[in-house]
């Protein structure tokens, strides 16, 4: 990509993150939506970026989704892209065991006047994908985002509350790239490649793995 770049070096990626949100409709998301943060922390530290929240929205679009389950809230800004994308008639069920970020989020979403939209289930996930497998109730997506020491225990309970012919999107793939490493040095690495290692064992379901943010990977759930 650096072939024809002419700048210096130490400008390629500032000049690569200006041409790809040059097409998108918002520069911040306090363009968008008002937003309550976490004290002393700005949104871009932890949030998801433009182009990943909107490729989450022409996702949802595209599948014409209305019934969606995102693990792993934080404030509720992918929350809040999903619940506009689902439309009126649209449900998105998130869970996040966090209480403070639980609290900030259902701010969130009472300010932006989405709340009629949005199920937030302030619990462990375990607990929360138990009650929905009780419930019977499938999504038409899934926008997993949460522990990512966890990602390969919770790959196939998820896959289960997914139906056939759906999409699952996974965040964080790279782990800011400890993911790269021929053996991860965090949990949260290790658990990323658990994950990896077993999609890589589901020859009938479509994958690929984008490098939005922090790398995404798109599943396809056979049907």
């Amino acid at each position: 990509m650096k072939q024809f770049f002419k700048g210096a070096e130490a400008d390629f990626y500032s000049q690569l993150e200006r041409v790809t949100t040059s097409v998108l409709p918002i520069k911040s998301v306090h363009d968008k939506w008002d937003i309550q943060l976490k004290a002393g922390v700005t949104y871009e530290t932890l949030g998801s970026d433009l182009s990943g929240l909107h490729f989450l929205q022409l996702l949802v679009r595209l599948g014409q989704c209305k019934h969606v389950l995102e693990v792993g809230t934080y404030i509720g800004v992918s929350t809040l892209f999903l619940a506009e994308a689902v439309g009126e008639d649209g449900r998105v069920v998130t869970v996040e065991v966090g209480e403070e970020f639980a609290n900030i989020a259902r701010e969130n979403f009472r300010r932006n006047g989405l709340l009629d939209r949005i199920e937030l289930i302030h619990s462990d996930v375990n607990l929360s994908l138990t009650s929905l497998r009780q419930r019977a109730q499938l999504f038409d997506m899934i926008f997993l985002d949460g522990d990512k020491a966890s990602y390969g225990r919770l790959l196939r309970p998820l896959l289960d509350l997914l139906r056939p012919g759906r999409m699952m999107l996974i965040d964080d793939i790279f782990c800011n790239g400890d993911t790269l490493n021929p053996e991860p040095e965090t949990d949260k690495g290790q658990g990323v490649r658990d994950m990896l290692a077993q999609i890589a064992t589901l020859p009938q379901h479509v994958r690929v793995i984008l490098p939005y943010g922090n790398g995404q990977l798109l599943l396809l759930k056979p049907t």
